[in-house]
C-alpha cells in the first residue's frame, strides 16, 4: 500500500513538473512535505496498532492473574478438605 502511494505521488510530481505546473523547487518541497505526511501517518497507525495490542495483552494478563488466583484458592480449599478427611479417617 505504501509503495503504491509513493509511486502515485511520484508520478503526479513528475507529471506536474513536465506540464509546467510546478518548478523544481516547488516539486522538491511537495515531495518532502508528502514524505513527512505519509510517514507520519504510517507511524501514527503503527503506534495505534501497538497500543491496541498492548491493551489486549494487559486485559489477557489480568484475566490470567484472576484465573490463577481462583485456582490457587480452590487448591488451598481442596488441601484443607483433604487434610480434614485424612484426620477424620485417622481418628476412626
Amino acid at each position: 500500500m505504501l509503495l503504491v502511494l509513493r509511486f502515485t505521488i511520484g508520478w503526479v510530481r513528475i507529471r506536474a513538473l513536465r506540464d509546467g505546473h510546478l518548478d523544481l523547487a516547488a516539486s522538491f518541497a511537495q515531495f518532502s512535505t508528502t514524505n513527512v505526511v505519509v510517514f507520519g501517518a504510517v507511524l501514527w497507525w503503527c503506534a495505534y496498532l501497538l497500543n491496541r495490542t498492548d491493551e489486549r495483552r494487559q486485559k489477557t494478563l489480568e484475566s490470567l492473574r484472576n484465573a490463577n488466583t481462583e485456582l490457587q484458592r480452590l487448591n488451598d480449599t481442596l488441601k484443607l478438605k483433604m487434610e480434614e478427611q485424612i484426620q477424620t479417617e485417622a481418628a476412626r
